[in-house]
């Protein structure tokens, strides 16, 4: 290794470690600019202070004033693709020149004897020379995030490295001489390409954590069982099929983490486990974990597993992830009296076991099961979530002891009716949408609901909803409602859906000042209240009603759908307006569309339209305007439009001439074979497009088009 020395008898000089040093007034030659640059402009910090490198302010640096770094060089973030020169600062006790341009390191590097923290992450390196050997006080190496594709064994040399992180590299082995590191405690190795680990591993007996994950590995040495002091093992998202029953003589293991493998069996796990995580696997059973009286974290969901061990020992258990498997049931979850959430959704269970004692179980999910009912819960005085949906539920127990709380979710069930829910103050999400309920219970306690979601049930009214006054969502649709009540308090009200009812009238909504979206299709609506005040509306759907006029709306509507009325005008649309469906009405001209540049979408077919308003302003991409009495189009240029359909009008073809501006390469031409193929526009060449229209003739006498450029 070498680096260039000037000075009054300018010439090479060649190093070793062996060789005598450099006079101190010699100056140090660096070829990447980017590192002269920093060291010229920046500083190094002893410990409590900064100093500057160029300390004589020569816009050089001499031997002497690099031997005089005796703390840490902060480079990063500083464009150096070549570190040449680094071994002139003999004293540097720490390098951080992460985030540069390196695909290599000089070979006198090892010339930093003194050097004990290295951090060279976010850079492009493909290999380390065999030089790191010499660095024999380095205890913090960090190379993660470069392109390694091995490391040398001389890294075997780094005797007092106790931390190594080479994630996000290209590793595809691991040389044996990694066994030497015998004072390594923390080894991160994820996302590489690793097939296989050297038997070697078993000698790093300090290593506390090792983390595997996203490599390639199919199997672990038997010598894995001597990491006695391992404590945290991360084996997620390998090829592994199995693991060795020397897993179980690593007594310090207390995190495992197997998960995304294809592991059809585990081998008798060490007794200190505090969490253990085996999901993503092709697990059938799990061992006998009597022993594992800490484990707090049990998560072996998405598996095929069809029944779990006795679980009686683990008192110390405070999660059971166990959804996603073929579990027809629970064992005795009794003695579990610390357990906080339990998961078992995604299952074949017919029954829960009684969960009486689970007096801190906060979080039940049992969705997607076949559960015809729910134990008795009046003791789950903590619960804060109950998921029960997707079952064959005829009745919910009762709940009037869970004042805590705040999601009831039992959706898709065989419900006809709710329990009093009046005690359940804190309850913010009520979702029992797709069940047959003919009512529901009181709801004028729920002073915290912010969501209630009853759709497709067979409601007839709703409560009184007056006091609800942090409700935001309410979804009331495909019922057989007539009325809706007590909407005028509901001032946080975002979101009101209640289409597919038997409405012929709506409420006053001038105070729903919150309101985004105001979804009331298909009812029988006459009018529409006044809505000037609903400032925040964006979305109004007010479509298969029997609506004659609409009222003004606020000028933040974004989307507007009033289909199959009975209109006969629209009022003044939002400059906002990107959604505009008003078809199958009685129409006979549309507002002034000049300021709604934002309108990308137009269906105004089946009216009695004999124009188009000026559309050379908006954006549309989309413009269905069939079935009305159009004798022209408006001249604007289709280079932009996605989807038009102009048949069923009064057009002739000099009239859609202004539709003509195709630009080539988008359009193309399918005639139909009954069609007039005479006097046809004049498209582009049908070789070079990749969009198509289609042209056919309505009854050999007016050409109608139906133009789709997808």
């Amino acid at each position: 290794m070498h680096f260039s020395i000037q000075g009054r008898w300018a010439m090479p000089f060649i190093f070793f470690m062996v060789s005598v040093l450099p006079v101190r007034g010699q100056i140090v030659t660096f070829p990447d600019t980017n590192f002269k640059n920093y060291l010229l402009t920046g500083t190094w910090w002893d410990g409590t202070s900064f100093h500057p490198y160029d300390t004589d302010g020569d816009g050089e640096i001499s031997v002497a004033e690099a031997e005089a770094v005796t703390g840490r060089v902060d480079c990063f973030f500083s464009g150096i693709t070549d570190l040449t020169g680094i071994g002139a600062f003999t004293n540097m006790t720490a390098l951080r020149c992460y985030r540069n341009k390196l695909t290599s390191l000089p070979a006198e590097i090892g010339l930093l004897t003194k050097l004990t923290d290295l951090r060279l992450w976010g850079n492009q390196l493909t290999n380390l020379p065999a030089e790191i050997g010499q660095l024999a006080k380095l205890t913090d190496l960090r190379l993660w995030g470069n392109q390694l594709t091995n490391l040398p064994p001389e890294i075997g040399q780094l005797a007092k490295l106790t931390d190594l992180r080479l994630w996000g590299n290209q590793l595809t082995n691991l040389p044996p001489e990694i066994g030497r590191l015998t004072s390594l405690t923390e080894l991160e190795l994820q996302f590489n390409k690793l097939t296989s680990l050297p038997a070697e591993i078993g000698l790093l007996t300090n290593l506390t954590t090792l983390n595997l994950t996203r490599n390639r590995l199919r199997t672990l040495p038997a010598e894995i069982g001597m990491l006695t002091n391992l404590a945290e093992f991360n084996l997620y998202d390998n090829n592994l099929t199995t693991l060795p029953r020397e897993m179980g003589l690593l007594t310090n293991l207390t995190e495992l983490r197997l998960s995304f493998n294809q592991l059809t069996s585990l081998p008798d796990l060490p007794p200190n486990l505090v969490y253990l995580e085996c999901y993503f696997n092709e697990l059938t059973s799990l061992p006998d974990l009597s022993n594992l009286t800490r484990l707090e974290t049990l998560d072996c969901n998405d598996n095929e597993l069809t029944s779990l061990p006795d679980l009686s020992n683990l008192t110390s258990l405070e999660t059971l992830y166990c959804n996603g498997n073929q579990l027809t049931r629970l064992p005795d979850l009794s003695n579990l009296t610390r357990l906080e959430t339990l998961y078992c959704y995604d299952n074949q269970l017919t029954r829960l076991p009684d969960l009486s004692n689970l007096t801190r179980l906060a979080y039940l999910n049992c969705y997607h099961n076949e559960l015809t009912s729910l134990p008795d819960l009046s003791n789950l005085t903590r619960m804060v979530s109950l998921i029960c949906s997707s079952n064959q539920l005829t009745n919910l127990p009762d709940l009037s002891n869970l004042t805590n709380l705040q999601e009831l979710n039992c959706y898709n069930n065989q419900l006809t009716s709710l329990p009093d829910l009046s005690s359940l103050t804190s309850l913010e999400l009520l979702y029992c949408l797709y069940n047959q309920l003919t009512s529901l219970p009181d709801l004028a306690n729920l002073t915290s609901l912010q969501e209630l979601n009853c759709y497709n049930n067979q409601l007839t009214s709703l409560p009184d909803l007056s006091n609800l006054a942090n409700l935001e969502l309410l979804r009331c649709d495909s019922n057989q409602l007539t009325s809706l009540p007590g909407l005028s308090n509901l001032a946080t009200l975002q979101e009101l859906n209640c289409n597919y009812n038997q409405l012929t009238s709506l409420p006053d909504l001038s105070n729903l000042t919150s309101l985004e979206v105001l979804s009331c299709s298909s009812n029988q609506l006459t009018s529409l209240p006044d809505l000037s005040n609903l400032t925040s509306l964006e979305v109004l759907s007010c479509s298969s009603n029997q609506l004659t006029s609409l009222p003004d709306h606020s000028n933040s509507l974004v989307s507007l759908e009033c289909r199959f009325n009975q209109l006969t005008s629209l009022p003044d649309l939002s400059n906002s307006l990107v959604f505009l469906g008003c078809e199958f009405n009685q129409l006979a001209s549309l507002p002034d569309f000049v300021d709604l540049t934002s309108l990308a979408f137009l269906d105004c077919s089946s009216n009695q339209l004999t124009s188009l308003p000026d559309l050379s302003n908006t954006t549309l991409r989309t413009l269905r305007c069939f079935s009305n009495q159009l004798t022209e189009i408006p001249n604007v240029s289709m280079a932009r439009w996605g989807y038009v359909e102009i048949y069923e009008n009064y057009l002739d073809l000099d009239s859609c001439m202004g539709i003509g501006d195709l630009e080539a390469n988008d359009v193309t031409v399918i005639v139909d074979p009954q069609g007039d193929t005479n006097n046809l526009p004049d498209w582009p060449n049908e070789t070079d497009i990749r969009h198509w229209v289609v042209v056919v003739n309505n009854g050999g006498f007016v050409p109608y088009y139906n133009l789709n450029c997808p």
